[in-house]
C-alpha cells in the first residue's frame, strides 16, 4: 500500500523564479496522518527545513505543501521529507523510499532549476542507421541484401554499398512509421565499416557519398521538419589517419617517426602507442595536447563545430567512447574535456543535443553539479536490466539467471535516484545497436518478447530509438548485428506496433515529459505509471507465461490526488492533456492500448501472458 506520494513534475513539485513549492500526499498508519512532516531542501549544500502544512484532504489522505527559496547561482537543487509518525517513529522519504537513515546526497529527489535548451529532443523517435547497411542508390532493393552470404567475415569487412543517396531515397519510408529523427552512425573517412577507425574528419566516406550528398541529406531531414544526429568517434582515430599513419605513406605520422610533429597528439609508453580497448587499429588521441583540442573542440572549424555549424548544422552530435576520453591515454581530467566540449558546441548551437556513449553507468556525468551532460545512451540505465527481466538470461554471459521483476524494480531505483527530472526525460533509450546483439537475437525469436521490449522503451522515461531492420525483424549476433537491410521482407513484424507506439507517444505529453515510479513488481509482473499535471499512463508488463490479475487500487487512488492537486493549483501551468483518443482497447497482438474507463469498479485488470498493457487516463 502507497503510504506516501511525491513526484518531481507538477503537480507536486513547482519551481518559479526563486521558489519552489513542493507537495506530498501522506496516509499514516490506520489512517491516521503524520504528526508533523518537514521539507529539507540543500542550498549551498546545507539543509534549510520548512515545516510542511496541509492543505487538502482526500479520503484517507492529506496533502502537505512546503515552499521555500533557492539557490539561483547552483542548478541542480535536492530535497527530502522527514516524516514524524504518531506512533514516535521519525522516519527519511527519498527517491529510494522510506528510510530511518538520513539520505544521501545521490538518494534525495533531484531537480535542475535551468532546464537544458534542446528540449525538442523529448519529443523525437529516432532511427538509427549505418549507412553501408540500409540502401544503396546504385543497387536496387531487390538485390541490396542478397549481394553475398551474411557470414561473420562479409558482415564486418564487406562493402553491400548502402550510401547516403540511398538513405535520402528512404526517409519517406522512415517517416511513415513514425519517426522523426535520425541516428547516423559516422560517415567520415574510414577505414572500416562502422566509421570508428576515422581517417579524414572532415571528408565523406567515398563508398558513402559526398559532402554534397549528406548536406542534400540533412536538408531533406530538416524540409520534412525531422532532426538528425550524426555519430563522431571523438576518443580516436584509426591507425592509418595521417596523423599516425602505420603505414609511412606520408612520411612524418607519429607512429614511425619520434621527431613527427603530430607525435604530441598521441602517447607513447614503452615505444608504442595507446590504444583502445587493445584495438592496434584504433589509437587515443591525448586531450592534454593543445593541438588535439584545437583539432577537435577549440578550434573555430574544429571537428565538433565543423557539423554543428553551416552548411551541415546538424541538430546533434553523439560522441563514441567518451567515458574513456582523457590525458595521456587515459581517462584523466575526462569530465573536464566534456565539459569543455559541450560548452564549445553550445557556442555555435545553444539548442544541439549532445548524446555521449557510455555502455556502462553513465551516473557520474548525468549527475555532475558543475556540467551535466545533454544525455547518454541508456545502456546500463534501460537496456541492460530490461534484456535480462525480458530474456532470464545474464546480459554478458548468456547464460540463464532468475532476474524477476523485483530486481528491475530495486535496479532501476538504485539508478534512477540522483538523476536530475530533466535528465532522465532526455536520456537515449535503445533496444540495440551496432555494438550489441539483434534484439530478435537477444530473446531468441520469441515475436511477443520483442514486442514487449518495443512497447516498454516506447512508454519508458527518455527518447526511443528502433535500430534498422528491428522493425522486420532482423537477426543478428554482436558480429552480425549490422547485416544489410531485407527490403524484400514485406511482413509486418513489428511495423504496426511501431507505427502506434509513435503516434500514442507523439500524443500523450505525460509519456515525454511525466515522471516514472515503479508501483508493483513480484515474479513476472511489472507495473509502472508515468505521471504529469492531471495526466496518468500506468504500464503492466508480464513476462511470465500464465494470465494474471493485477489491482490498480492504489495507482487509481494516486491518479485522483494528482488531478485533485492539478484542478486547484492556479500556479500551475494549464495542464498536459491527452490528444489520443481511445475508442474501446485497441490490441496489437500482445500488445494493448486502453483507457482507465474500462477497468472494472475494483480497479483490478487482466493480463495476458508475455503481454504489455497500456492504460491511458
Amino acid at each position: 500500500m502507497v503510504e506516501l506520494l511525491h513526484f518531481s513534475c507538477p503537480p507536486f513539485l513547482i519551481y518559479k523564479d526563486s521558489t519552489i513549492t513542493v507537495r506530498l500526499a501522506a496516509r499514516g498508519k490506520n489512517s491516521v496522518p503524520p504528526v508533523k512532516i518537514e521539507l529539507w531542501c540543500f542550498p549551498n549544500n546545507e539543509p534549510a527545513v520548512v515545516e510542511m502544512k496541509p492543505i487538502l484532504t482526500m479520503d484517507r489522505w492529506s496533502i502537505y505543501t512546503g515552499e521555500t527559496l533557492l539557490d539561483q547561482s547552483y542548478n541542480k537543487q535536492s530535497y527530502a521529507f522527514r516524516i514524524y509518525f504518531p506512533d514516535g517513529n521519525v522516519k527519511w522519504f527519498t527517491s529510494r523510499k522510506i528510510s530511518i537513515n538520513e539520505p544521501l546526497t545521490h538518494e534525495r529527489f533531484t531537480v535542475n532549476l535551468h532546464e537544458s535548451a534542446s528540449l525538442w529532443m523529448r519529443d523525437q523517435m529516432f532511427y538509427h542507421i549505418v549507412p553501408d547497411r540500409f540502401a544503396s542508390s546504385g543497387i536496387s532493393d531487390e538485390n541490396f541484401a542478397s549481394q553475398m552470404d551474411a557470414t561473420d567475415e562479409n558482415t564486418m569487412s564487406s562493402r553491400y554499398h548502402g550510401d547516403i543517396k540511398g538513405i535520402i531515397s528512404k526517409l519517406d519510408y522512415i517517416v511513415s512509421l513514425g519517426f522523426t529523427g535520425i541516428y547516423l552512425s559516422p560517415v567520415t573517412d574510414s577505414s572500416d565499416i562502422l566509421g570508428t577507425r576515422c581517417r579524414d574528419f572532415y571528408r565523406i566516406q567515398q563508398d558513402l557519398g559526398s559532402e554534397d550528398d549528406l548536406i542534400r541529406l540533412i536538408e531533406e531531414i530538416h524540409g520534412r521538419g525531422m532532426k538528425i544526429i550524426l555519430d563522431l568517434p571523438v576518443n580516436h582515430v584509426g591507425d592509418d589517419h595521417p596523423y599516425f599513419d602505420t603505414g609511412d605513406l606520408t612520411g612524418c605520422g607519429a607512429c614511425r617517426h619520434e621527431n613527427s610533429p603530430y607525435r604530441k597528439y598521441f602517447t607513447f609508453r614503452n615505444g608504442k602507442a595507446v590504444v583502445w580497448k587493445d584495438d592496434q587499429h584504433l589509437v587515443k588521441l591525448d586531450y592534454a595536447c593543445d593541438d588535439v583540442q584545437k583539432m577537435m573542440y577549440r578550434g573555430d572549424d574544429s571537428v565538433i563545430k565543423h557539423y554543428l555549424k553551416p552548411p551541415f548544422s546538424v541538430d546533434g552530435l553523439k560522441l563514441g567512447a567518451v567515458q574513456m576520453l582523457g590525458a595521456n591515454g587515459s581517462a584523466q581530467s575526462n569530465m573536464f574535456y566534456l565539459h569543455e566540449i559541450n560548452r564549445e558546441a553550445k557556442a555555435v548551437n545553444p539548442e544541439c543535443y549532445i548524446v555521449n556513449e557510455h555502455n556502462h553507468d553513465a551516473k557520474p556525468w548525468l549527475c555532475n553539479p558543475i556540467q551535466q551532460e545533454d544525455s547518454a545512451l541508456n545502456v546500463c540505465g534501460f537496456y541492460k536490466p530490461m534484456l535480462q527481466y525480458l530474456s532470464g538470461r545474464d546480459y554478458y554471459t548468456g547464460d540463464k539467471i532468475k532476474y524477476s521483476a523485483e530486481d528491475f524494480k530495486n535496479f532501476i531505483e538504485r539508478y534512477h535516484s540522483g538523476i536530475p527530472h530533466d535528465k532522465l526525460c532526455s536520456l537515449f533509450n535503445l533496444i540495440g545497436n551496432y555494438d550489441t546483439c539483434r534484439i530478435a537475437s537477444m530473446l531468441n525469436g520469441n515475436p511477443q518478447l520483442i514486442r514487449v521490449a518495443i512497447a516498454m522503451m516506447y512508454t519508458w522515461v527518455g527518447v526511443p530509438c528502433i535500430y534498422y531492420g528491428d522493425e522486420i525483424g532482423l537477426t543478428g549476433s554482436k558480429q552480425l548485428s549490422y547485416k544489410p537491410m531485407d527490403w524484400n521482407n514485406r511482413k509486418d513484424v513489428f511495423k504496426k506496433l511501431i507505427v502506434t507506439l509513435s503516434k500514442f507517444r507523439h500524443e500523450n505529453k505525460v509519456i515525454i515529459q511525466g515522471s516514472l515510479m515503479i508501483t508493483y513488481a513480484n515474479g513476472g509482473i511489472l507495473v509502472y505509471e508515468r505521471c504529469y499535471g492531471r495526466n496518468k499512463t500506468i504500464v503492466i508488463i508480464n513476462s511470465g507465461n500464465t494470465v494474471s490479475t493485477v489491482d490498480l487500487t492504489d495507482n487509481l487512488e494516486s491518479l485522483k490526488i494528482q488531478q485533485l492537486l492539478a484542478d486547484t493549483d492556479s500556479q500551475e501551468k494549464p495542464p498536459v492533456s491527452s490528444k489520443y483518443s481511445i475508442k474501446g482497447s485497441l490490441m496489437m497482438d500482445n500488445i494493448r492500448i486502453m483507457s482507465v474507463l474500462e477497468l472494472d469498479k475494483n480497479g483490478k485488470v487482466r493480463i495476458g501472458p508475455t503481454s504489455a498493457l497500456i492504460i491511458q487516463s
